[in-house]
C-alpha cells in the first residue's frame, strides 16, 4: 500500500480547560519520532476505524525471531505503531525497536537500545516524552498470571503547559478505532515510554 503524505498539521493545547491553536508545524524534515506522529495523525484521518485488510496490513511487518510472524487479525496497537515507523524511516535512522505485535516486545526492545525511559523518571521531573515517543500501559488483569505480558501502547502528540499530562494518539483503541485523547503522568496503569530521540 502507498505511504500515505505527510503534511503540515495544526497543534492543540490544553490551556486551563480550553484549547488553543499553535502554530502550523512542518514535521517531515525532522526526527523519526516526529515523523511517526505526522503518519499516525494522517491514518487515523484516513482510517477512523481501520478494515480487516487494513489491520492485515499492519500486522505484516511484525517480526518475531528474526522472521515474519504471520497474523492478519487481532490486537493491532503495537503492529500499527510498527507500521508507522517502517513507512518513516529514512537512511540514517537508527530504529528505537523491530515491528512487533506484541507492546511488551517493543518494551524489551526498547530497554535493549537503551530507549525505555520508566515512568518514575517522568513523575519526577529528570526525563519528559516528546512528540512521537511512544506511551506503554499495563493492561494485565489482577490475580491473571496468564494476563502478566498484556500490554498497550499509543504515541505522544505534545505534553501539556503544566506538566501533569500529555495528548496522545493510538489505535486499537475503545471501539477498536483509532484516538485522540489526554493521559495524566499519574495514570496508575502507566508504566513508561519508549523513547524516539537519540539513545
Amino acid at each position: 500500500m502507498p505511504r500515505p503524505p505527510l503534511r503540515r498539521f495544526r497543534r492543540l493545547e490544553d490551556a486551563g480547560g480550553a484549547m488553543i491553536e499553535l502554530a502550523t508545524v512542518d514535521i517531515f524534515p525532522r526526527a523519526l519520532g516526529e515523523r511517526c506522529l505526522a503518519w499516525c495523525l494522517e491514518e487515523a484521518e484516513a482510517h477512523p476505524q481501520p478494515s480487516a485488510e487494513r489491520i492485515a496490513w499492519y500486522h505484516q511487518v511484525a517480526v518475531r525471531g528474526g522472521k515474519p510472524l504471520g497474523i492478519t487479525r487481532g490486537n493491532y496497537c503495537a503492529s500499527a505503531q510498527s507500521r508507522a515507523m517502517l513507512e518513516c524511516l529514512l537512511p540514517g535512522d537508527v530504529k528505537p525497536h523491530e515491528p512487533r505485535a506484541a507492546v511488551i516486545e517493543l518494551q524489551g526492545d526498547a530497554a535493549r537500545a537503551r530507549r525505555w525511559r520508566p515512568i518514575g523518571d517522568a513523575r519526577n521531573g529528570r526525563w519528559r516524552p516528546a512528540p512521537g515517543d511512544l506511551a506503554v500501559y499495563d493492561r494485565s488483569s489482577p490475580g491473571a498470571a496468564d494476563t502478566v505480558w498484556w500490554r498497550h501502547v499509543d504515541r505522544v502528540i505534545q505534553v501539556a503547559i503544566d506538566d501533569a499530562r500529555y495528548e496522545n494518539i493510538g489505535g486499537n483503541e475503545a471501539g477498536g478505532g483509532w484516538r485522540r485523547e489526554w493521559t495524566s503522568f499519574g495514570h496508575p496503569r502507566l508504566l513508561g515510554f519508549i523513547d524516539y530521540g537519540q539513545p
